[in-house]
C-alpha cells in the first residue's frame, strides 16, 4: 500500500535537535537527548507547506485547507456494508482565485507545525468542519444509486494545512512554487478582506511519565495508549492530562509466540430494536443456538478493534468477537507482546450501528425501521485478546480467524 502519511519537520522541545515526524506520530523520543514526549493539540493539528526561499521576502498569507484521511462506511439496504478509503484536501475559505485542492503536495513536501510564532498572516477558515464532511459525503453518495441507511467516518484524521501565498501586482502567487496562482485579479479584489485567524494554538508536549509511579511510559509511535511497565497501568492522553484506562484481557490459550490485540468492549443502550441481552443477540443474529433462560440475564457488549486496520478486517473482527462475546476476562494488563492502541474509543462508539448492521439477520429491513434504531454507549473497557503469531499471519484458533501481518503493519497509513 502506498504511504499516505505526510512528514513534518520539527525540533525536540527539550534540546532543539531536528526531527522528522510522521503524521500519525504521537509519542516522540529525541534521538539526541533521548527524552520522550507525547504530542497534544487542542482541536485539529495544523500544518504549513514550506515557502520557497525566494518567496520568503514577500508578505506571506496562509490559505487554509481541510485535509481528510479515513474510511467511510455506508449501510446500504439489502447489501453488505460498503466502504471507501478517502484522502482529500479542500479549500476552507470562499475564493475563486485559489485552487480547490492541494493535490499531492502534502505527501510530497515536508511540512511544519503551524504555531503562534509562525511568520505571516493566517486566514480564518470559512468552511466549517461539518460542511467539509458533507462535501466528502456527497462525493461518495454521487456514486451510489440507492438510499443509504447509515453512514459513518471511522478512524478518520482531520487536519488543517495552510498554503503560503503572496500578492504582487495584480496577481496571487503560490509561495511554494513561486508561480502565479490566478489570472489577473479584478480591481475589486482585496486580500485584506479575508478575516485573520485570531490565534493559532501551539503544539503541546507532555512528559511521557507514569502519573502514578513516575516511571517511563512506553508505546508505539502512533499509539494513543501508553503503558507503564513498572506499576502495570495503561494511560490515555487527553487535553486535561493522562487518564488511566480500565483494562482486562482474555487469558492466553494459544501457546507460545502470542501477541495481544486490543479491543474496545462497549456496553450500550439501544432503542428501536430489542438488544439488551445475549439472548437478544442470538435471536437478532440468527445464530444456530438454543437460547437458554439464563441468557436473558447475560449482558450484551459490542466488541470493536482498538487499532486501525483495513475496512474488511475491521468489520470481520467486530462481527466475530461481538457474536462470540469473549468471557472470563482478567482485570489486568497481560504480560507479553501488546499491539498498540491506535483507534480512540470515541471512534469505536461511532461504529456501533455499522457493527449492528454487519450481524443483524435478515440483513434486509425497512429503511424507516433501521433509521429508528439508536445506540447510546454507556461504559467501555480496553480488552486484550491473545492471538498466535506465525511468520505471515496472526491467528485466533478458536474462532478460526487469521489476519495477514502485512495488513496490520500497513494499517498506520489509514
Amino acid at each position: 500500500m502506498k504511504n499516505f502519511n505526510f512528514h513534518i519537520r520539527h525540533q525536540c522541545p527539550q534540546c532543539g535537535a531536528p526531527a522528522v515526524l510522521e503524521e500519525t506520530d504521537r509519542l516522540f523520543t529525541c534521538g539526541y537527548c533521548r527524552v520522550t514526549s507525547y504530542l497534544l493539540q487542542n482541536g485539529v493539528f495544523r500544518y504549513i507547506l514550506p515557502a520557497a526561499a525566494t518567496a520568503e521576502t514577500e508578505a506571506l498569507f496562509y490559505a487554509p485547507y481541510w485535509r481528510f484521511k479515513g474510511v467511510f462506511y455506508s449501510w446500504v439496504p439489502g447489501d453488505e456494508i460498503q466502504h471507501r478509503f478517502m484522502d482529500i484536501s479542500h479549500l476552507a475559505i470562499k475564493s475563486d482565485h485559489l485552487p480547490i485542492s492541494l493535490g499531492f503536495r502534502s505527501q510530497a513536501l515536508k511540512l511544519t507545525f503551524a504555531a503562534g510564532q509562525s511568520r505571516g498572516r493566517f486566514f480564518k477558515h470559512q468552511v466549517t468542519k461539518n460542511q467539509v464532511m458533507d462535501i466528502i459525503r456527497n462525493r461518495f453518495n454521487d456514486t451510489v444509486n440507492t438510499p443509504l441507511i447509515q453512514q459513518e467516518f471511522i478512524g478518520e484524521t482531520l487536519s488543517m494545512i495552510y498554503l503560503p501565498i503572496y500578492s504582487k501586482g495584480n496577481r496571487l502567487f503560490d509561495a511554494v512554487l513561486n508561480t502565479p496562482l490566478s489570472s489577473p485579479l479584478p480591481a475589486s479584489f482585496d486580500i485584506e478582506t479575508f478575516q485573520p485567524e485570531p490565534r493559532i494554538p501551539d503544539i503541546r508536549f507532555i512528559a511521557a511519565l507514569c502519573p502514578a509511579c513516575g516511571w517511563d511510559l512506553t508505546g508505539a509511535r502512533d499509539s494513543i495508549a501508553l503503558h507503564c511497565n513498572h506499576c502495570n497501568r495503561m494511560w490515555q492522553a487527553t487535553h486535561k492530562g493522562l487518564r488511566q484506562l480500565p483494562v482486562s484481557h482474555v487469558p492466553e490459550e494459544t501457546g507460545s509466540n502470542t501477541i495481544y490485540l486490543p479491543f474496545w468492549k462497549i456496553k450500550a443502550r439501544t432503542s428501536g430494536i430489542d438488544l439488551k441481552s445475549y439472548a437478544d443477540l442470538v435471536s437478532l443474529a440468527n445464530l444456530p443456538k438454543v437460547i437458554q433462560s439464563s441468557w436473558h440475564e447475560k449482558p450484551f457488549y459490542f466488541w470493536c478493534p482498538a487499532f486501525k486496520i483495513r475496512p474488511g478486517q475491521f468489520l470481520l473482527l467486530s462481527r466475530a468477537f461481538t457474536l462470540s462475546q469473549p468471557g472470563a476476562l482478567v482485570s489486568a494488563i497481560p504480560e507479553g507482546s501488546l499491539h498498540p492502541v491506535t483507534l480512540p474509543v470515541s471512534e469505536a462508539a461511532e461504529s456501533l450501528k455499522i457493527s449492528l448492521a454487519n450481524f443483524i439477520k435478515p440483513s434486509i429491513i425497512t429503511q424507516s425501521k433501521a433509521q429508528s434504531i439508536a445506540i447510546h454507549p454507556e461504559t467501555y473497557r480496553l480488552a486484550y485478546i491473545p492471538f498466535h503469531q506465525t511468520h505471515l499471519e496472526i491467528i485466533h484458533p478458536r474462532l478460526n480467524l487469521s489476519i495477514n501481518k502485512q495488513l496490520i503493519t500497513l494499517a498506520h497509513n489509514l
